[in-house]
């Protein structure tokens, strides 16, 4: 928002309708790449003229032409792009510095155009001390060159030092400060949709969270009615295997004591049969576990209903969830409805 209120102080100060233009990533890398170009082939060029009056020829020519046209090409782009551009701005002052920057940059590039002509007369001259030949040549007479080949070079100087200045000036919009203040906005623009995405992401995955959540309840539920169920049959089970087991006691016991007092009967030889022969021996008394399922079977009845009710109710959980989603959401608005361009409805 501060952004945005910025650049709109800004056009509105400057009096701005219009987006800012300024290169991208890519167009910023060829427009760089340009200026290199312009300096190798500033630099062959020169390096043709030079190596006429060079002792070491094309390669020597090289070396001073690169440098020179390296010099060249630099001051004419970095008045591009620091200082004619004032010539676009809408206050006086600021105009008029840029009408300076714009006289600034034709005197340096026919300044070094001349320079770098002069260098070459001088090497041409098989002076022993081009540098020091040139300099006194151009103090002396700047506009004064020795052939057609000089002002060749000068107009090619002019030239290259021409289109690097365009290049400076074409780098960024051509009204100053616009370019880095929109960047600037644009920016926070895109850091405020990366985290605008990140955040319904996140609500996206809360809710798919939330609807697995959901159906592992419901399923975990269903399964521990069954398992309940499972566990009631079981009880039922036991106290019947209970049952049968202690009756097959007592008839094992029975025929037990049937047979051992036969048995002893028969080898009494005449003596007379204990009394407590017609009598069961008393047992001890087993404490035997409940086993009645009533209970089990209304706790079981109240959880299907239980499950019966979530069973009934899922698709409306799923819809509250999806609700809840839509309803913050539909918060996260896109950038553009906060901020909407100028003539939009």
């Amino acid at each position: 928002m501060r952004r945005k209120s910025e650049l709109d102080a800004f056009q509105a100060k400057h009096r701005l309708t219009r987006e800012a233009n300024y290169p991208s990533g890519t167009g910023k890398f060829l427009r760089v790449g340009l200026l290199f170009v312009l300096i190798v082939l500033e630099g062959a060029c020169n390096a043709t003229f030079f190596a006429q009056g060079l002792t070491t020829g094309l390669l020597g020519g090289f070396v001073w032409a690169g440098i020179l046209a390296a010099l060249n090409v630099t001051v004419a782009y970095l008045l591009g792009l620091f200082g004619v551009r004032y010539l676009n701005h809408r206050h006086f002052g600021w105009k008029l510095l840029g009408v300076l920057c714009s006289v600034a940059a034709l005197a340096a590039m026919m300044a070094i155009g001349l320079g770098i002509a002069h260098y070459r007369d001088a090497l041409t001259s098989e002076a022993l001390d081009p540098a020091k030949s040139a300099s006194q040549a151009y103090m002396a007479s700047p506009v004064q060159l020795a052939d057609i080949s000089s002002w060749s070079l000068f107009g090619i100087s002019i030239f290259f030092a021409v289109i690097a200045l365009f290049d400076g000036l074409f780098f960024d919009d051509h009204y100053p400060g616009y370019g880095v203040i929109s960047r600037r906005t644009q920016e926070a623009i895109d850091d405020h949709e990366e985290e605008m995405g990140t955040m319904r992401t996140q609500l996206e995955e809360l809710k798919e969270e939330e609807l697995k959540s959901l159906d592992r309840v419901l399923q975990e539920s269903q399964a521990a009615v069954a398992v309940f169920e499972s566990r009631i049959e079981d009880k039922r089970s036991a106290s019947s295997r209970l049952s049968n087991a202690l009756r097959d006691a007592d008839n094992s016991l029975d025929a037990l004591l049937k047979k051992f007092r036969t048995e002893n009967q028969l080898h009494r030889t005449g003596l007379a049969r204990p009394p407590y022969f017609d009598t069961m021996p008393e047992l001890l008394k087993l404490n035997v576990p409940d086993f009645d399922t009533t209970a089990d079977e209304d706790a079981l009845a109240k959880q299907r209903e239980l499950v019966n009710q979530l069973l009934a109710e899922v698709q409306q959980v799923r819809a509250s969830i999806q609700a809840s989603f839509s309803q913050q959401f539909d918060r996260l608005k896109p950038l553009g409805t906060h901020f909407p361009r100028k003539g939009d409805a």
